[in-house]
């Protein structure tokens, strides 16, 4: 799979968020007496833009559109013999939304793989406003740009607000 965004700000805040404060563990750590010098919440290593470049590209791709009314119909009822498995009585757009399982997502992309369509276009879970793409392999990218990542980037600014994220050790 290849992964993409609609917009490079969208593959910021995807790529970005693993470094996001867990709220359950920051409100832990506050309870621990002393300075929180051991735990670097809310902050992304410097050593994550060591080699990172961006890119854009065009692809022409049939997809499928996972939230649209007329995709989920037709994901429900080839997902039919998978309810049990995930202990669901019926796949809609709340179970998409949800942070599915991965097993869950992959019995998705396989009954899209098997219409013979080239990937899939969702919704991010940091926002809706953000479209995400899942190429599958092989795919071809057409006027392919990359350059490198530079710390004012505007939307690598953009994502790392949303995120209440500071880059430092």
């Amino acid at each position: 799979m290849l992964y993409a965004a609609t917009e490079r700000f969208g593959c910021f805040v995807e790529t970005l968020a693993r470094y996001r404060i867990d709220p359950l563990l920051a409100a832990e750590m506050a309870e621990i007496a002393g300075d929180d010098d051991f735990y670097p919440i809310g902050k992304v290593p410097p050593e994550w833009f060591d080699n990172r470049v961006v890119g854009g590209a065009l692809v022409h791709a049939e997809c499928a559109d996972i939230y649209r009314a007329e995709w989920i119909d037709r994901l429900r009822i080839k997902f039919l013999p998978h309810l049990a498995e995930f202990g669901i009585s019926d796949l809609d757009a709340s179970i998409l939304h949800a942070s599915s399982p991965r097993k869950l997502t992959q019995v998705i992309s396989r009954i899209v793989y098997e219409d013979r369509l080239n990937g899939i276009k969702y919704r991010s879970k940091f926002g809706y406003d953000i479209e995400n793409w899942a190429f599958f392999e092989p795919v071809t990218l057409l006027a392919k740009v990359t350059e490198d990542l530079k710390l004012d980037d505007v939307d690598l600014s953009r994502a790392l607000q949303l995120h209440h994220l500071v880059v430092g050790d």
